[in-house]
């Protein structure tokens, strides 16, 4: 009886750890892939940044090229009215 007892003791501490063994396991993975998600979000975000920084790049530019073409304007209506006095 007393062996039989020991034997089931010895079953219930190994499943006992086995069943932590696991628990701790699946806890990494968890947090491996909390790590993923992290690094996916970080990357997501720089990509963002990234785009914004190039829209605001583009409408600089789309703002410059406005503003070049507005004098270039003037300049030739400018010149346009020169000519006409001049004649």
């Amino acid at each position: 009886m007393i062996i039989q007892k020991k034997k089931k003791m010895m079953m219930m501490i190994m499943t006992m750890i086995m069943r932590r063994r696991r628990k701790m396991r699946r806890r990494r993975r968890r947090r491996r892939k909390r790590m993923m998600m992290m690094m996916m979000m970080m990357m997501m975000m720089m990509m963002m940044m990234m785009m914004m920084m190039m829209m605001m790049m583009m409408m600089m530019m789309m703002m410059m090229m406005m503003m070049i073409t507005m004098i270039m304007k003037q300049v030739r209506e400018v010149q346009l009215e020169r000519m006409s006095s001049q004649l």
